[in-house]
């Protein structure tokens, strides 16, 4: 008998031991704070690969067709809520002269430059340029002293980043007779410029 009272009375201490246990206070943490904020969104002309290089070539004798040694790539990203038109135009600062100065000689030269085929890719976004045709790349482009139309967006619904491409086949500088004719032999250069614009320009980011 005395046995089964030790053990009752053990039973006890343990279960009194637990319910003083549970009675402790519990410490509570810190509060802390879960946020996120939303703006906008902006449009954005994002430069790749954009200088166009012809190479080093023999003096051209007769009308002659140079093709790029590298390829062209820019990207536009559009986040703006809601979206709308925009389109990248490129001209010529004027034409090709002798490197470095970039100043107008007598051996300088125009040439006709020329962009065709231009490669349009959905990054991300919706919807797709396979689903919306308002995203459309110029076909020929020729690169003159004025503005001229590369890409054009004409949707609000055209959210997200395209890139747009030309392969160095499809980059050309046309040399003519008498062109080829007064080239010496020199680096030739000169500038494009590459302009994004947006139905509301205060979109543009820089």
């Amino acid at each position: 008998m005395k046995k089964y009272v030790s053990m009752i009375l053990a039973i006890l201490s343990v279960m009194s031991l637990c319910t003083v246990a549970s009675a402790e206070p519990v410490k509570q943490g810190d509060n802390t704070t879960a946020s996120i904020t939303f703006t906008q969104g902006g449009l954005e002309f994002i430069s790749e690969d954009m200088d166009i290089l012809f190479g080093v070539q023999s003096l051209p004798y007769k009308a002659t067709t140079y093709e790029s040694t590298d390829a062209v790539t820019f990207s536009i990203s559009d986040t703006r809520h809601p979206s709308g038109d925009w389109e990248v135009r490129v001209k010529r600062s004027g034409s090709f002269n002798l490197a470095p100065s970039g100043t107008e000689n007598t051996h300088g030269f125009e040439g006709v430059l020329e962009l065709v085929s231009g490669k349009l890719t959905y990054v991300e976004g919706t919807p797709s340029p396979s689903d919306s045709p308002e995203v459309t790349v110029m076909d020929p482009v020729t690169v003159g002293k004025f503005d001229t139309e590369v890409v054009v967006a004409t949707s609000d619904q055209t959210r997200g980043i395209f890139k747009i491409e030309w392969n160095e086949e499809n980059i050309m500088l046309s040399l003519s007779d008498s062109e080829a004719a007064s080239v010496t032999t020199d680096r030739y250069e000169e500038t494009l410029i590459w302009t994004l614009v947006a139905n509301d320009p205060g979109d543009i980011e820089d």
